[in-house]
């Protein structure tokens, strides 16, 4: 727990440094590049993982430490370069940290392994992640994967010392790892959310292939993974228990086939010292030999194979050769090329298949000796042979053999464990009955696996440490486990990457041009043919574009020829003739223009004779442009002629056509309109204003000022509208000038506007002008003004120049 708590304190220093940092670099008044932000995040890393080291818990030279953490948070969220910088300076560090008091063991594998947790960080970030943080889960995998890797170089770069190496590993696994994993995860879990990255909120089905595959490949991975140490384990298991059973029996088996050959030994010796008496003299006493040597039978046998000679009267004369196997197996002795001595084991005799014995046999000059051990010598041997036999074995490293007498006292056992003057308790399975088979015993508190076999009235007993029994086990499991791991991360890393290159970054790319097609670009070529399959996809959207631009071809063809006769149509109904009235020549000058924003507009002008005195002229602006505007215009235009030609008054009509114009207006379109009515016989005109912009009146030798006046509201906006008449009276040499908003509202690239003021100024400028290039004079400035700009309003302009008083 402590040393949790220890590395926690340096672990919250990578989270602490994310977020400050993160902060820092993405406020508004901070003005740095972006090298130099991963220039001073890399040397803040590096420091935090020299940290790491100096503040990291130290055991039997190796140093359990956070300091990984440092450098793969540098390189997956502020940059490649902060990754490698920090990666090298906690590197560098550790491997001169040994100067002063360092762990010497794991300096090697810790120096390697830090470098290249910011490599790879870096290199993740930049060619996996396209040099954006990942999201946490990733991270911590990550993270993960790179301690393991760490883990592993502690043996890699340890390999002539196992055992040690895993004392370190198995006690720096867990809390590195762990700690490491977690300060990771956390630092880029609070990136994510600065970035508005709420992974667990996002619907799944807008996710990026590129994620949903990673996220399936991270299940997949984890499934695999702990599938696989499932098994390993069970397997290893398996193993270990086999070797420990093998470890054993063959511990004692070699025992007792030692104790089994020093009997031999013993029986060969006692029989050549018997031979050599027999072959020097005639002259010997067999019964005097069997005593003396404490052996149960001595026989001489010629070269015939017939006993002459025995302790046992009653064998002499009998033939080996006739015998059973036991007996004959003796008659190779006396075959030239045979063997010159024999020892048999415990079994019946050929003479007497009730007695058992043990047999020897050594030629001599004309023949062979026999000596024979019974039962009870055989025992005595086997006694005596044990407890020496015991004392010099060992079973594997830290096992031993052990003698227990019927009581279950040890006897025997190997050296250093029975001599040490220790009193040693035992704690043995109380149905451990069967021989050969491996039980537990506790052994001074130490758990043990145990195999006996009994020999005479003794119990060879072989002892085995679990710790020793596991120790295979448990290191497989590790190297599998970090191998697996490792495996599993860059099959990951891998297959990510292949996806994100052979099929995300084509998507991406196809995106791309399909958004500038999309966006109108159609001369975009989709231009992916890394594989078979992109290649007939790009094959198949170019030539989708193609047969669109082929399409869009034809319908603006015919969209332009259906346009350009609407434009005829439109113009047509529009006064085009100057000067308009011959007859009126004498009484008025009037001149107008319209020039659409688009081919069709929506503004409209309009001028008649009525009575035969009185001048009508209109301008009006529907809202709008293009083709709606232009067949709400015509509506609007025929509305207020019929009721101008129906002799309303000026008034009378605007209320008349507002009336009309709301009826079935389901577009909710509206038009501002101005009309006039001059009386040519007195001058007086009549007019009335339906939200229009104001017109310019300019009195004889004067100029141009702007009528002001109340307007009313649009025609076709509110049903109920009564408009208001207004009038003035013009003298000869006077004008008025109506336009609409297409003139005054025109904008060019800088954003400014035509405005009243500058079409005040103009129109004063030319104010001597006929009222024609007054007119095609303000068309012009506006198009100075646009400066190349485009036009986005209809203009439309008519000016009325009063000349003489009409004679009846």
């Amino acid at each position: 727990m402590k040393t949790f708590i220890s590395l926690g304190t340096i672990a919250i220093l990578p989270i602490l440094a994310s977020t400050i940092l993160y902060k820092i670099f993405n406020h508004e008044k901070v003005k740095l590049s972006p090298l130099a932000k991963q220039i001073i995040a890399g040397l803040i890393f590096g420091f935090i993982a020299i940290l790491g080291t100096e503040y990291g818990v130290p055991i039997d030279g190796a140093i359990i430490n956070a300091r990984d953490a440092a450098p793969i948070c540098a390189g997956l969220i502020f940059g490649p370069i902060s990754g490698v910088m920090a990666g090298m300076i906690g590197g560098i560090e550790r491997w001169l940290c040994v100067y002063w008091g360092g762990g010497y063991y794991t300096r090697l594998a810790c120096s390697i392994s830090t470098c290249l947790a910011g490599i790879i960080s870096a290199l993740l970030r930049k060619y996996l992640y396209d040099d954006k943080t990942p999201t946490w889960d990733h991270a911590g995998i990550i993270a993960m994967t790179v301690e393991v890797f760490h883990m592993l170089m502690i043996f890699v770069t340890n390999i002539s010392d196992v055992r040690r190496a895993f004392t370190f590993v198995r006690a720096c696994t867990v809390p590195m790892v762990s700690v490491n994993m977690i300060a990771v995860m956390l630092a880029v879990f609070v990136i994510n959310r600065f970035e508005n990255r709420h992974i667990l909120e996002i619907n799944p089905k807008k996710l990026t292939i590129n994620v949903q595959f990673q996220t399936i490949l991270i299940i997949v991975t984890l499934l695999a993974f702990g599938s696989m140490s499932i098994l390993d384990n069970y397997l290893q298991q398996q193993i270990s228990d086999e070797d420990t059973e093998l470890l054993l029996r063959q511990g004692i088996s070699d025992a007792m086939k030692d104790v089994e050959d020093r009997c031999d030994d013993a029986l060969l010796h006692t029989n050549r010292l018997v031979a050599e008496i027999i072959d020097a003299s005639d002259d010997y006493d067999l019964q005097e030999m069997k005593d003396d040597y404490n052996v149960a039978e001595i026989h001489v046998i010629d070269e015939n194979g017939i006993i002459v000679a025995s302790t046992e009267e009653s064998y002499i004369g009998f033939d080996m050769s006739s015998g059973s196997d036991q007996s004959a197996e003796f008659m190779v002795l006396l075959e030239p090329d045979g063997p010159s001595e024999l020892v048999q084991a415990y079994m019946p005799i050929s003479i007497n298949n009730d007695v058992s014995m043990k047999y020897s046999g050594v030629r001599i000059n004309n023949g062979f000796v026999q000596v024979a051990y019974d039962g009870n010598q055989i025992e005595s041997e086997i006694s005596s042979t044990l407890l020496n036999v015991a004392r010099n074995r060992r079973i594997g490293e830290g096992g031993v053999l052990l003698i227990v007498d019927q009581n279950n006292q040890l006897v025997s056992s190997t050296d250093g464990f029975f001599n040490d003057n220790t009193k040693h308790e035992f704690s043995f399975d109380e149905n451990g009955d069967q021989e050969y088979t491996v039980y537990e015993c506790t052994i001074d508190g130490e758990e043990n696996y145990y195999m006996f076999t009994n020999a005479e009235s003794y119990s060879v007993v072989g002892i085995l440490p679990k710790s020793e029994a596991g120790f295979s086990k448990t290191l497989s499991a590790y190297l599998n486990g970090f191998a697996q791991s490792i495996l599993f991360g860059s099959l990951f890393v891998v297959i990510s990457m292949i996806i994100k290159v052979l099929i995300a970054d084509n998507v991406k790319q196809i995106n791309y041009s399909l958004t500038d097609i999309t966006g109108g670009e159609l001369d975009t070529v989709v231009d992916v043919k890394t594989n078979l399959e992109f290649t007939s996809l790009s094959d198949g959207i170019n030539t989708t574009v193609d047969a669109l631009k082929n399409y869009i071809h034809e319908a603006n063809t015919r969209i332009d020829s259906e346009l350009k006769y609407a434009k005829e149509i439109q113009e047509s109904s529009l006064p085009a003739a100057f000067p308009a009235f011959p007859d009126y020549v004498k009484q008025f000058d009037i001149y107008a223009l319209m020039d659409p924003a688009k081919e069709v507009g929506g503004d409209f002008y309009d001028f008649y004779i009525i009575d035969k005195d009185t001048l009508v002229f209109t301008v009006a602006d529907v809202s709008g442009k293009g083709i709606p505007a232009s067949l709400f215009m015509m509506r609007a235009k025929t509305t207020i002629k019929t009721y101008a030609e129906g002799g309303l008054a000026v008034a009378d009509i605007l209320t008349n056509a507002n009336f009309q114009l709301c009826e079935g207006n389901d577009a909710d379109m509206f038009v501002t309109a101005w009309i006039g009515f001059l009386n040519l016989k007195t001058g007086e005109l009549k007019y009335s204003n339906a939200g229009h912009n104001r017109p310019l009146l300019r009195k004889a030798n004067g100029n141009f000022e702007y009528l002001n006046g109340p307007a009313g509201f649009v025609l076709g906006g509110m049903e109920g509208i009564v408009y208001k008449e207004q009038s003035l009276v013009m003298e000869p040499g006077d004008e008025i000038f109506i336009y609409t908003d297409g003139v005054v509202e025109a904008t060019n690239d800088k954003k400014q506007l035509y405005s009243d003021d500058r079409l005040h100024a103009v129109i004063n400028i030319h104010k001597d002008e006929d009222v024609q290039n007054l007119c095609l004079s303000i068309r012009k400035d506006v198009d100075i003004f646009y400066d190349g700009s485009e036009q986005f309003d209809d203009i439309t302009e008519l000016c009325v120049k009063f000349i003489d008083y009409l004679k009846d």
